[in-house]
């Protein structure tokens, strides 16, 4: 045993080794966080963000003030509002439970953004979130009775369907700003080409969670757009009467027949009424466009959903990214001859590249990268074309938007801080050997704009002096703009409400093609640099962004808009058949900015000077769980809690519970901190259970006093967008008592789960547990199986006299998956897995692995699963019956091909179960289980089949049922078909 555990805990030191030097910074702590008060809000920041917490206070003032009286309801509390600038991404979150509690990402949107359309993004965000606060805060009658015995934990509208729930926030944003989602062009293109192409969605698909594109943004797309539906029709009050309603119902799904107490009608029938009221105003547009003559390219790709940021190399090559849902996210190129696309290399790139002149082919880029190994910002890549190999440059810089000069030594880009974004400029080769010392480089400021305002996609004019970009000014202005190299001055082209984005120069510097949607429709237009006029290059029906002119001049490339998502298209250059643009459309009522105060925002006298953040005041448990349950000796009553602060940095859990029968008190608990490096983890157990008795003898079973403690850490040794490495660490104690009286010693007891009649080990058990993962796995938007990168992973355990312990243990398990996307059809994939263990106990019970057996599924495993988010699923080796295979030593080989069969898609209106996509799985076992050395005969194997259909149940509950056919090709093997409901995570 001696040399056993020496080299068990040599692995331990290899594990352990690179991160006990490593400095502390999980959920970096060096943020200093804060907080601000105001009659309504409760804000938290960190520092350096004073400035924009000021202002979102402000802003959620107002929003309190606008849109309590429209949506007929208020907060019982203050509403705590979380300030993160962690990310590139612009999101924000909300919720209820268990009190008022917002996330806001400070990020504004970037240059194509879903959100891009706004007239002050701040306001816009605090509206969208503030809005869910009180939608889903509105609650009557029974739920708030019972909230107000266990502390809120029921909203019956944080189940209403998602499209409503997403849709009145999003109709809010556009209702209380003069932007939005609503009045956005983009947004609009969706919908108006769901209708062109006869792909607009039905409600039972937008309920739940649609396999078609937009997918997730479908219930803000629909949603939206049917809500405003509804309130142009009946009005705000008959909005907020609904929602009302169904935060007092108790019985949920009810959705339809509220909306015929409310509005006269059900969801479906206002739906199709809806779809007819929008033919009808598409034909109108549509007809409109056909009269001043359609003007659109050839497609160069039909791939759909996405293919953006187009890009020619000087040798007439086109290079776009691409993410057909099917493959994997790549830079595609297309030559000057046509044909077929191929890969340069794939990448999850966020925008468009940019050639370095002279440099083969080698270009720029941006892609989301790690930072400190804590945050995930945009960076800049340089591709070398003649290696094919990557390089980064900036570490955290946030940059993104690149373009090089002509002279191919300077990259002009964007970067984002504290909700701004500004044009900078550094150096080409100064990059390149600063990245090789692992710092950025030096940067030049070229336009910083006012506070709160954006640039974005600069472009160098083809003579290196201007650098034209689109500008984001207060009042919801995105204008083109044109800097001056040397000087620094900058002017704009025009000053209006239209979006105009994404600028590029003609190679003869003449030229500057844009996008806008100043007709209504995005579409592209083209400047002309000496007389300042402006010409309408395309006429489309869907949209037109995102121009690139070609090489020669003669041919200009577009994003083409569509049902299906984004293509390229193609579109010969011929000025005399450029339209003259239509007088602006602008429908928007003017933008309402926030009034400026002499004294900048601290001025406002509501406001409080902040404080340090405390923990305590969000940290008490404020909900109480009541379960009635078993335990070994019959019906069991127990309590449950749980909480933590507002910004995550403490969590816990708690449950007691009391046996019905003897009065056995039971219980845990488990604490997270996160601010340390690494992440610590203390959790405790309390327990009576009873050991079981032979069922030949006559005998008294023997009660069981079970405690233990454990203390772990978590480690992520790195991560990426593609892959991540973690490991961690525990100590535990268990002690294992008798509470019966003395038996007779040739007694033998068989304790749960033993092979042979042992009594039950009593004493302390004591170890420690390592575990080392990594992973690099992918799934497709469209696969219906992981289907690239693979995980592994280790575990030992460890038990001896030296830490405690009673008995001497060693426990070592090893996985490793494979994972293959097949070159026949769409979404075919297989995978190879291989997992392996070997255990070794003195004084203890015996450490053994199982194999075999599906497992039986009553409603309670069903419901269990439920709560616990765990999944249901069948055994590691198929086709023989449970517990027929054992031993201290094993090993399982699964090899599975899994395949699309029919994307079913289909409910009834607004009942909450839905079938979604069906599946289909061949497979083949090979596993063993034994006690020393191996023998062929100890070889089991297995085929089989599975047949699987995905559900949306309770319109946000995925699940996925299984019908399965599999035999045992050898000894004890049996032919069984079984059926699970399995709950991915």
């Amino acid at each position: 045993m001696t040399q056993r555990r020496g080299w068990l805990w040599l692995v331990c030191a290899l594990v352990l080794g690179p991160w006990l030097a490593r400095p502390a910074a999980a959920n970096d702590p060096r943020a200093v966080w804060h907080t601000l008060e105001s009659p309504h809000f409760i804000i938290h920041y960190y520092d350096p963000h004073r400035a924009v917490a000021y202002r979102v206070a402000r802003l959620a003032e107002r929003a309190h003030a606008e849109l309590v009286p429209v949506m007929a309801t208020a907060p019982e509390g203050r509403t705590h509002v979380v300030l993160t600038d962690d990310t590139d991404s612009e999101n924000g979150s909300a919720t209820v439970l268990p009190f008022e509690h917002v996330t806001l990402f400070i990020t504004a949107p970037d240059a194509t953004s879903s959100l891009g359309d706004f007239d002050d993004y701040l306001a816009l965000l605090i509206t969208h979130e503030y809005t869910h606060i009180l939608h889903l805060g509105d609650m009557g009658s029974i739920p708030r009775l019972i909230n107000a015995i266990f502390g809120r934990q029921w909203s019956p509208n944080s189940v209403a369907p998602s499209w409503y729930v997403e849709g009145l926030a999003t109709y809010q944003e556009s209702e209380r700003t003069s932007a939005g989602r609503i009045r956005s062009a983009a947004f609009e293109a969706l919908l108006r080409t769901a209708i062109i192409e006869d792909k607009f969605l039905r409600l039972d698909q937008v309920t739940n969670n649609p396999y078609e594109f937009p997918r997730g943004t479908t219930r803000y797309l629909y949603g939206s757009a049917f809500v405003k539906y509804l309130g142009d029709r009946f009005g705000d009050p008959a909005l907020a009467k609904f929602h009302h309603a169904y935060g007092a119902e108790p019985i949920p799904f009810a959705v339809n027949r509220l909306a015929r107490r409310v509005f006269g009608k059900t969801m479906v029938e206002l739906w199709d009424e809806w779809a007819a009221h929008l033919r009808r105003r598409y034909a109108v547009e549509l007809d409109e466009v056909r009269a001043r003559g359609v003007r659109v390219g050839r497609a160069l790709t039909s791939s759909g959903e996405t293919n953006t940021f187009p890009r020619y190399r000087d040798d007439g090559t086109l290079v776009w990214l691409e993410s057909n849902g099917w493959d994997a996210p790549r830079y595609a190129a297309l030559g000057p001859g046509g044909g077929r696309p191929r890969t340069l290399f794939a990448e999850l790139g966020q925008s468009g590249l940019s050639f370095i002149p002279g440099g083969g082919g080698s270009f720029v880029y941006e892609r989301t990268a790690p930072h400190r190994n804590l945050y995930l910002f945009e960076d800049l890549f340089r591709y070398d074309a003649a290696t094919r190999s990557r390089e980064r440059l900036t570490f955290g810089l946030r940059a993104s938007e690149p373009d090089v000069s002509p002279d191919g030594q300077r990259v002009v880009c964007v970067v984002n801080h504290s909700g701004q974004r500004r044009l900078v400029l550094l150096d080409l080769a100064a990059a390149q050997l600063a990245a090789r010392e692992g710092h950025n480089p030096p940067l030049q400021e070229l336009y910083t704009p006012g506070r709160f305002e954006q640039v974005y996609s600069p472009a160098w004019s083809p003579d290196g002096a201007t650098i034209a970009f689109s500008l984001w000014s207060a009042g919801g202005f995105r204008d083109i703009a044109l800097l001056d190299v040397a000087t620094r001055q900058v002017r704009t082209l025009m000053h209006d409400r239209a979006q105009d984005m994404a600028p590029r120069w003609s190679r003869d510097g003449q030229t500057i093609f844009y996008g806008s949607d100043r007709s209504g429709i995005h579409n592209i237009y083209a400047y002309d640099v000496a007389s300042g006029a402006v010409r309408q290059v395309t006429n489309v029906l869907g949209g037109a962004l995102q121009p690139e002119p070609s090489p020669d001049g003669r041919h200009l490339v577009y994003v083409s808009q569509g049902a299906r998502g984004t293509d390229l298209a193609e579109l010969a250059l011929t000025p005399a058949s450029w339209l003259e643009p239509v007088p602006l459309v602008n429908e928007r009522p003017p933008a309402r900015l926030l009034p400026e105060l002499p004294g900048g925002d601290e001025s406002d006298p509501t406001l409080s000077k902040p404080r340090d953040y405390d923990p305590s005041d969000t940290i008490l448990p404020r909900t109480w769980t009541v379960r009635l349950g078993r335990d070994s000796f019959g019906r069991a009553l127990g309590l449950s809690t749980g909480g933590g602060d507002v910004i995550g940095r403490h969590s816990y859990a708690a449950d007691a519970s009391v046996g019905l029968a003897r009065g056995d008190l039971g219980g845990s608990m488990f604490y997270a901190y996160t601010r340390l490096f690494p992440r610590f983890e203390l959790s405790a157990r309390r327990s009576v259970f009873k050991a079981g008795v032979r069922e030949d003898v006559d005998a008294k079973s023997i009660d069981i006093d079970y405690r233990a403690v454990n203390l772990g850490v978590r480690i992520p040794l790195g991560f990426d967008v593609d892959y991540s490495l973690s490991t961690g660490a525990a100590f535990g104690i268990e002690r294992f008592r008798s509470l019966s009286p003395a038996i007779d010693a040739s007694l033998d007891v068989l304790e749960p789960g033993e092979l042979r009649p042992r009594r039950p080990a009593l004493g302390d058990r004591a170890g420690l547990n390592f575990f080392l993962a990594y992973s690099t796995v992918r799934g497709r938007t469209k696969g219906v199986a992981l289907s690239e990168g693979m995980t592994a992973g280790i575990n030992l355990g460890v038990q001896a006299p030296e830490l405690g312990s009673d008995a001497e243990a060693a426990t070592f398990t090893w996985s490793w998956n494979q994972f293959f996307q097949l070159p026949w059809g769409h979404g075919h994939a297989a995978s190879v897995r291989y997992q392996g263990g070997l255990s070794s106990v003195r004084g203890g019970p015996v450490g053994v692995f199982f194999l075999g057996g599906v497992p039986d599924q009553s409603i309670e495993d069903i419901v269990r699963a439920l709560i616990e988010n765990r999944r249901i699923g069948p055994p590691a080796l198929h086709g023989y019956p449970g517990g027929l295979i054992f031993g201290d030593q094993y090993h399982l080989l699964n090899l599975d091909w899994r395949f699309p069969v029919w994307n079913v898609e289909r409910g009834a209106g607004t009942l909450p179960v839905y079938l979604g996509r069906m599946h289909a799985a061949l497979f083949a076992d090979v596993g063993t289980a034994f006690f020393g050395p191996f023998d062929r005969d100890y070889l089991r194997s297995a085929i089989g089949v599975e047949l699987r259909q995905d559900l949306q149940l309770g319109w946000y509950l995925g699940a996925t049922l299984v019908a399965g056919l599999s035999h045992g090709l050898d000894k004890g093997g049996v032919s069984d078909f079984y059926t699970l409901l399995s709950f991915p995570l």
